[in-house]
């Protein structure tokens, strides 16, 4: 160990622990209340199938803008 004098080592003690009590009473202070306003999303799967509908009828109208455009017939 460090070869101290024992008033340098309760003083360095003690800022320690103020510091350590300081930094978690600001951590709940700012850090617990991120967590409180988070947005939850209400159903992604509904949200998903949507977008998928909507990729699938876009892909839809550009094949048959190819179709019309080569000529090709189903």
């Amino acid at each position: 160990m460090y070869a101290c004098k024992n008033k340098l080592f309760k003083k360095f003690l003690f800022f320690s622990f103020v510091f350590l009590i300081f930094s978690i009473c600001c951590n709940q202070f700012i850090h617990a209340d991120e967590k409180v306003n988070e947005i939850k999303v209400e159903e992604p799967i509904h949200h998903v199938r949507i977008q998928q509908k909507k990729i699938i009828s876009s892909l839809k109208k550009i094949e048959s803008g190819f179709k019309k455009k080569n000529g090709v017939k189903k």
